[in-house]
């Protein structure tokens, strides 16, 4: 389990922290530990280590907790296209038509642009405008003309798909998956932390229980040397 690369300046940082804010326990190290995939540390020193360092080597390493927090980083993109489909959408093209032959020089130049996006009440509202302007020459005439239109168009539903519920669903599941992979990733790093504490209680133990069994075995070859 290799971890992802720093990505501490991706586009899904701002709607996990923005998950994290409606959960309740979502502290500031949880989302740290979210947005920011540290890079691999350097192995540490033979020696000891302390509690602090020890929950710091497995939130980077641990394997279940990665797997969280790139299932996190894929809702969290998700959920940005998402909403990105139901925002504004702008398109526009441009044209330029050169044509010539013996006697007549003609050039026409088009744009047309178009701007939509859903309305709140599950309709659609769509804005287009074009213009053209053309212009012929010949030995014995000069002309020039242009053109320009638009047009707004409004679509309601009024029974079946109206309503911010119908017509919103994918965006309304899309940001409860999101809330789900947030409590999930929090749950799975309180699991880690958990794990982290026993097994670095239980070594302390056991190095307690060597130590005892070194000094007994001492004391057992100080008695037999009297």
């Amino acid at each position: 389990g290799c971890p992802s690369p720093d990505r501490s300046h991706q586009p899904g940082d701002r709607l996990i922290r923005e998950s994290a804010a409606t959960i309740p326990g979502g502290t500031s190290n949880t989302i740290a530990d979210a947005v920011v995939a540290p890079p691999p540390a350097p192995p540490a020193p033979p020696g000891e280590i302390d509690m602090p360092t020890a929950l710091r080597l497995a939130s980077q390493r641990n394997r279940d907790l990665q797997t969280r927090r790139d299932a996190l980083r894929r809702q969290a993109l998700s959920l940005r296209g998402t909403r990105r489909d139901y925002g504004l959408s702008i398109a526009g093209t441009l044209g330029y038509v050169l044509s010539s032959d013996e006697t007549t020089d003609s050039r026409t130049s088009t744009m047309d642009i178009s701007a939509g996006g859903a309305l709140p009440l599950g309709g659609s509202l769509s804005v287009s405008a074009a213009t053209s302007l053309g212009s012929s020459r010949s030995d014995e005439t000069n002309s020039t003309d242009s053109t320009v239109s638009g047009g707004v168009r409004i679509e309601q539903p009024l029974l079946a798909g109206a309503g911010y519920t119908a017509s919103h669903q994918p965006l309304i599941q899309a940001e409860r998956d999101m809330v789900y992979a947030m409590r999930a990733f929090a749950i799975e790093r309180q699991w880690a932390a958990i794990g982290v504490v026993s097994d670095f209680y239980q070594l302390l133990a056991q190095m307690a229980a060597v130590e005892n069994a070194r000094l007994n075995a001492q004391q057992s070859t100080l008695l037999r040397q009297r």
